[in-house]
């Protein structure tokens, strides 16, 4: 496992303007109880593709091995730069479980769960620096242009020439972490020692004020168990094909889910908070010399109930094993099910058909509040073929490629398997109301005598 890359023992004082900045609301509480104090923190720094947390354990340095030892299996640590995405690793696919920004907590759970047998599997998760889900739109498996990689970049020639989605981001570690790129993206994380932590063990006050948002992050699990009773009861009527492919079940629940923000979803990056992107642009537009299309890269995250939010069936980021699926079936006919099924559901829940109410819930008001598309090329009447259409109504596709020069006349890349079999999830659009005011702005100038 790869260990970070720098490291400080830091006192109150330096790590309060941070606080200040990411946790406004809690920083005075915790001046409080630190302000007089000489106990430590610690930042660590880690590079790009960083394992920091593998199968529950923390990469750190042997001052902190030895510091925090026969303390709790994982300290409570604070993002403050960059991001960690967590993950689990099935032999099927890869599944995204949480991004955490700078101002997130992670083992926030330390502070309210003993060292006894519990429900929380420790063991399971991977924590990275860095977007793991990172793709880039277009192929990027030409083999020609992989050599010229090679020739300028000191990396591992078993990562060239990526063939999946999957494949390509151990290319981008690669990349990002050879001595010849021209970056220093780290993801920065502050450790609480344990003199910290027993403080805010000590503190009852600060304790409710995390406990509480921690709870708010949790509500959604808390009550899954009435929506999984909704869904029996609503699935229970459904056609004996659709009961006997689950994948088609499966995708449905997971795109309500990512609607309700519960889940991270795929939206075109726009930053360098997840990757160095724009050298990794600069990388392909200038040294791969990616020909035809856009070098757009596509990066895990929330909806925002603001802008569009995307799931691929070429990409899955099912929270379950994928379910094991019909090989007769095309991706279109898939997408059409999907379809037909999300907007039975959306009707009965809305028009109250289900035998418990909805309304007043969360999933009530998003299904009020978003709308589905569903694209693919070749979708015929039932979706939508218009794939530059995306690009149109979304500028986030081209914001960072338009601050990179080329010499290359490249375009969006509309022929991304990534379209095959796209949904899109946005803010549901209403016609503007006609008020007698823009009536009037509308109509131009008129006379009351006028007897045209």
């Amino acid at each position: 496992m790869s260990t970070p890359s720098d490291i400080e023992i830091l006192k109150w004082a330096d790590v309060e303007a941070q606080f200040q900045k990411l946790l406004p609301h809690f920083s005075p509480l915790f001046e409080s109880i630190f302000k007089n104090t000489s106990v430590s923190f610690y930042r660590v720094r880690y590079t790009f593709g960083t394992k920091v947390i593998l199968n529950g354990h923390l990469s750190l340095p042997d001052i902190l091995n030895s510091e925090l030892e026969n303390h709790i299996q994982l300290p409570l640590a604070l993002v403050t730069e960059g991001i960690l995405e967590a993950d689990i690793n099935l032999p099927s696919h890869l599944i995204p479980l949480s991004i955490l920004k700078p101002g997130s907590f992670f083992n926030l759970n330390s502070l309210f769960q003993p060292l006894i047998p519990s429900h929380y599997v420790r063991n399971a998760y991977t924590y990275t620096a860095g977007s793991r889900s990172l793709l880039i739109l277009p192929k990027i498996s030409h083999e020609q242009y992989n050599e010229r990689l090679m020739r300028s970049f000191s990396i591992n020639p078993d990562m060239l020439c990526p063939k999946t989605f999957l494949d390509q981001w151990p290319l981008f570690k690669e990349l990002i972490n050879a001595p010849e790129f021209k970056s220093n993206w780290h993801t920065e994380i502050i450790i609480f020692s344990k003199e910290a932590l027993a403080l805010i063990q000590s503190n009852p006050g600060l304790q409710v004020a995390l406990l509480k948002q921690e709870h708010q992050k949790t509500d959604f699990q808390n009550n899954q168990l009435m929506y999984d009773l909704v869904w029996s009861i609503f699935s229970e009527n459904l056609s004996n094909s659709i009961k006997n492919g689950p994948f088609i079940v499966e995708t449905v629940k997971h795109l309500i889910k990512l609607a309700m923000a519960e889940i991270p979803g795929y939206i075109p990056a726009t930053n360098s908070l997840q990757a160095p992107l724009p050298e990794l642009i600069d990388v392909f537009l200038n040294v791969y010399r990616i020909r035809y299309y856009l070098p757009i890269f596509m990066e895990l995250d929330y909806f925002n109930h603001q802008d569009p939010i995307y799931y691929s069936l070429q990409k899955h980021t099912f929270l379950c094993h994928i379910p094991q699926k019909n090989n007769a079936n095309r991706t279109i006919d898939e997408l059409t099910a999907i379809k037909e099924l999300i907007l039975s559901f959306t009707e009965q829940v809305l028009e109250n058909k289900l035998p418990i109410s909805l309304e007043n819930t969360l999933l009530h008001k998003t299904l009020q509040e978003v709308e589905f598309d569903f694209f693919h090329p070749q979708g015929g009447e039932q979706l939508n073929t218009d794939i530059e259409s995306i690009a149109e109504e979304d500028p986030r596709f081209t914001q960072l490629t338009d601050k990179i020069s080329s010499d290359k006349s490249v375009v969006f890349p509309k022929h991304s398997l990534f379209f095959n079999g796209c949904i899109r999830i946005r803010p549901i659009r209403r016609e503007p109301k006609v008020t007698m005011k823009n009536f009037l702005s509308s109509a131009g100038p008129f006379r009351l005598d006028d007897d045209k």
